[in-house]
């Protein structure tokens, strides 16, 4: 019986059409002698140069990949037809003098990335990553399955499609539109808000000068025809600098207003939520042994669980009025509202959510997840800990289990997922938990808020726990370390 894993086969055949200009099989040398043998190594010299993914067209050249079997190939993958999916386009052989990081395609199918810069339409390196591209036999496609900032530490996962995604922060699009990024805020804009200087009017961009380092904007000026707002900082930056983005990102304030007699949820946190999940999962992945398990995990819920909230503001029209959440959508702070997976909730369930992906990540029990609710809320509020917490809980549970494996799924996927959570409690079987989780917004009042049309932007978080530093068994704290 053949040993031979079934993906060599199919790379072989892979290289010896793509190798073949007129279609005819040619075989190319197999020879290897350990992971850095060739027939002809060093023979032919090279610059150094890495692993590259283009921005622009959304292709990656490996200069050096290695095939166990097979030899050592310089390959170019063009993007798949589904999201963070590649196909294999190019695979040419190559002895070169090993002057670059090697790719290695495992026994697995995976194609392991050291390194991968990824660069704008000029070039311009704008991030640099560690990848792996596993091929999927089904579709024939390789898919981006984990994706590290190479230059972060400690490291941070990001999503799959965080390649693509440089371009927005780094100004590497053709598509980004120059901006002036708020210092503070202005009428009803937030500070951080990027505002697209098309929607501006009046004022001037300005060349760095004594007191700002940056292009910037001064004068007298109004946006989306709202204002006319004077110069904070007449003798420094004036609004804020200069600078590119995306003109389809959300910001604070949006055009439109809400239509008569509909009342909006608060903001739709759903990306920045998971985003912010995965940085969660991965701190508390990175968490000593001391701090899990039954005793020590319960402990880190103890000290830090009164901290354990995800809080955003309100998204406003260019007037000042609260768009999202509007009136009767509003609440003293659990009773408020916000958006998630297309549903309206109310603003305890991501904290709930947090309590459960920390609980599962730590190992805590759920038993022990509920014995501490219902503890938490005798103390509080004199009463056992209702039904859509406890269904928020699984739902964290599912959720940092998914995310734990799984880092760069889709938030498409999560949505569903999480939709098909069930509940038992009891004798009782609350096929969808999500159902039960909604069904609170009648309990208040708030039946009738519908899910929030706009995207909640960063500039809008007031509270974040998966960033805060978190309190340790040893009296020390766990810092977040931000992605450089």
């Amino acid at each position: 019986m053949s040993t031979i894993p079934s993906w060599r086969p199919l790379l072989l055949a892979w290289l010896l059409a793509l190798l073949s200009p007129d279609g005819t099989a040619q075989q190319a040398s197999p020879f290897t002698a350990g992971i850095d043998g060739c027939d002809n190594i060093g023979t032919t010299a090279a610059a150094p140069r890495l692993p590259r993914y283009s921005l622009v067209t959304g292709a990656i050249d490996l200069p050096l990949v290695f095939a166990p079997g097979l030899g050592w190939f310089r390959v170019r993958l063009d993007p798949g037809p589904l999201p963070d999916s590649f196909r294999l386009v190019e695979a040419t052989p190559s002895c070169e003098a090993h002057p670059s990081p090697a790719s290695y395609l495992s026994d697995t199918g995976e194609a392991l990335i050291p390194e991968i810069e990824a660069v704008d339409h000029r070039g311009v390196v704008v991030a640099k990553y560690e990848g792996t591209l596993t091929h999927d036999p089904a579709t024939d496609l390789f898919f981006a399955t984990r994706v590290w900032d190479f230059i972060a530490e400690p490291r941070v996962a990001a999503a799959a499609s965080a390649m693509r995604m440089a371009a927005a922060s780094a100004s590497a699009s053709a598509t980004e539109v120059p901006a002036v990024e708020l210092t503070e805020p202005v009428g009803p804009y937030a500070a951080g808000d990027r505002i697209p200087l098309s929607r501006i009017q009046g004022g001037r961009i300005v060349p760095a000068e004594s007191g700002c380092a940056h292009q910037h904007l001064h004068g007298s000026i109004t946006i989306d025809g709202s204002g006319p707002y004077a110069d904070p900082h007449p003798s420094q930056c004036g609004f804020g600098a200069i600078v590119a983005t995306d003109p389809e990102a959300p910001t604070s304030v949006v055009a439109g207003s809400v239509p008569a007699g509909t009342e909006y949820c608060g903001p739709d946190v759903t990306d920045i939520f998971f985003d912010r999940m995965r940085v969660m999962v991965q701190r508390l992945a990175a968490l000593p042994d001391s701090e899990k398990g039954l005793f020590d995990g319960t402990l880190f819920l103890a000290r830090n669980g009164g901290n354990m909230d995800f809080e955003v503001g309100a998204v406003r029209d260019p007037q000042g009025n609260a768009v999202c959440p509007t009136q009767q959508c509003r609440g003293l702070g659990f009773t408020s509202t916000f958006t998630l997976c297309g549903q309206c909730m109310l603003t305890h369930i991501d904290n709930d959510i947090e309590f459960g992906v920390v609980a599962q990540l730590l190992a805590v029990p759920r038993s022990v997840q509920l014995a501490g609710a219902h503890a938490w809320d005798l103390w509080q509020r004199q009463a056992l800990d209702p039904l859509p917490s406890q269904a928020a809980y699984l739902v964290g549970n599912v959720l940092g289990a998914v995310l734990m494996g799984m880092p760069q799924i889709p938030n498409s996927q999560l949505c569903a997922l999480l939709g098909a959570v069930s509940l038992r409690t009891g004798v009782l079987t609350y096929t969808n938990a999500y159902a039960m989780i909604r069904s609170e917004l009648t309990a208040f009042g708030k039946g009738a808020c519908q899910p929030c049309p706009h995207g909640c932007p960063e500039v809008l978080i007031l509270k974040d726990f998966a960033t805060q530093a978190w309190g340790l068994d040893n009296g020390g704290q766990a810092v977040y370390q931000p992605p450089r």
